[in-house]
């Protein structure tokens, strides 16, 4: 989780309009998809790929990553979460990423 929350401070970057990171099977758990869930502060974020398939994100990082809605630029999100442990309640939250109007 250490090394996805200091991936996090990407949002920190005024100019970064794409992202793509590739962190399939690493130990990212809850507590880093909730550092991540933070890049919705990019200011111009327009483009976010995140593959967190094989870790441990959990309902908890779920429900953080479905907050990337209020990203202000974002346009195109790909989430990849196979064999994530997200259970019903985080597949609910991230249901909610269809209301968003900008993707």
């Amino acid at each position: 989780d250490a090394g996805a929350q200091a991936l996090a401070t990407l949002n920190e970057a005024p100019m970064l309009q794409t992202l793509f990171l590739y962190l399939r099977r690493t130990k990212v758990g809850e507590a880093g998809a909730q550092a991540l869930a933070t890049l919705k502060e990019a200011p111009q974020l327009q483009t976010l790929h995140l593959n967190l398939s094989g870790t441990s994100v959990g309902d908890a990082g779920a429900q953080a990553l479905a907050t990337l809605n209020e990203a202000p630029m974002l346009q195109t999100l790909f989430l990849y979460l196979r064999r994530t442990k997200v259970g019903e309640a985080g597949a609910q939250a991230l249901a909610t990423l269809k209301e968003a109007p900008q993707l």
